[in-house]
C-alpha cells in the first residue's frame, strides 16, 4: 500500500481506466436492462472519451439504450505541455534538478500540493481518497502515449466513432490544456456539444468552499438537465 500521504493519486494509464468504464458498463447493464448515460471528470473524463465506443457496442449487445455522453473537463493531452501542473515558476525555472527536490518525492514526504480544500468540506463524503500531490509518477503515467499513458484529443475521437450525442462541458478558467483542446476535441466529434461556461474553474464540480455557493448545484443540475432531455427524448 502506499502511503497516506500519497494514496489516490492518478498513475494509472488512461487505457486501463477505460477498461474497468467498460467493465462497469457490462456489469450494469445486464443487471438493470435500462438506458445508461456515462460521466466522467479530468481524468475519468478522459477515460469516459476512450471508452465510449465500446460502452455503446456493450448497449447494443444487451438490448439497451445508450443514451449520451457527459464529458466534464476531460483532461486530454497534460504530457504534451511544458509541465504537468502549469506553474509559472515550473516553466521559467532553467534548473532540472528541482524536479527531483519538487516532485519526484524521494524524500518520502508529499510536497507539490494537488487537492482542492473545497472538495470535501469538513470531510462531509469521509476521509480523502483523490489526487492530493503532484509527483514525477503522475506525470509519467500521463506523458507517453495511449493507451500507456495519457489519452490524446485524437485518441479521444478515434474512440468516439458512434457517439450520436453527448456534451462536453469545461470552465473558461479550467486547465491549460482542457481550455485548449475541449474545442478541438468537438471539431472532431460532430455530435459532440462543447460548451465553456464562464469563471469556471476545474474544480466547478466541488466549489463549496465558501458557504453558499450555489456553482456546483447550478452547474450539476445543468449537467443532469442535460441528460434528462437526451432520456426523455427516447420515449
Amino acid at each position: 500500500l502506499l502511503p497516506k500521504a500519497f494514496r489516490g493519486q492518478s498513475i494509472e494509464p488512461s487505457g486501463k481506466k477505460s477498461d474497468h468504464m467498460v467493465e462497469i458498463a457490462d456489469a450494469v447493464v445486464k443487471e438493470y436492462k435500462l438506458p445508461l448515460i456515462i460521466a466522467g471528470h479530468s481524468g475519468g473524463g478522459v477515460a469516459t472519451c476512450c471508452a465510449t465506443d465500446k460502452v455503446i457496442a456493450v448497449c447494443k449487445e444487451n438490448g439497451v439504450e445508450f443514451v449520451t455522453g457527459l464529458y466534464l473537463s476531460p483532461g486530454l493531452g497534460p504530457g504534451a505541455f511544458p509541465t504537468p501542473c502549469g506553474l509559472p515558476c515550473c516553466r521559467l525555472c532553467i534548473l532540472p534538478t528541482c524536479w527531483a527536490c519538487c516532485c519526484c518525492n524521494c524524500c518520502g514526504q508529499p510536497v507539490l500540493a494537488a487537492g482542492h480544500d473545497g472538495e470535501n468540506p469538513g470531510g462531509a463524503i469521509g476521509e480523502v481518497n483523490a489526487l492530493m500531490y503532484l509527483n514525477l509518477k503522475t506525470f509519467f503515467a500521463n506523458a507517453g502515449p495511449w493507451p500507456q499513458g495519457g489519452g490524446h484529443v485524437a485518441d479521444a475521437a478515434a474512440n468516439m466513432k458512434d457517439l450520436a450525442s453527448g456534451l462536453l462541458l469545461y470552465g473558461t478558467k479550467d486547465m491549460p490544456f482542457v481550455v485548449t483542446n475541449a474545442p478541438k476535441l468537438g471539431e472532431l466529434v460532430p455530435n459532440l456539444r462543447v460548451e465553456a461556461k464562464e469563471g469556471l474553474t476545474h474544480h466547478y464540480l466541488n466549489m463549496n468552499k465558501i458557504p453558499g455557493d450555489p456553482t456546483s448545484c447550478e452547474t450539476i443540475e445543468y449537467i443532469v438537465g442535460f441528460a434528462e432531455t437526451k432520456l426523455n427524448e427516447l420515449q
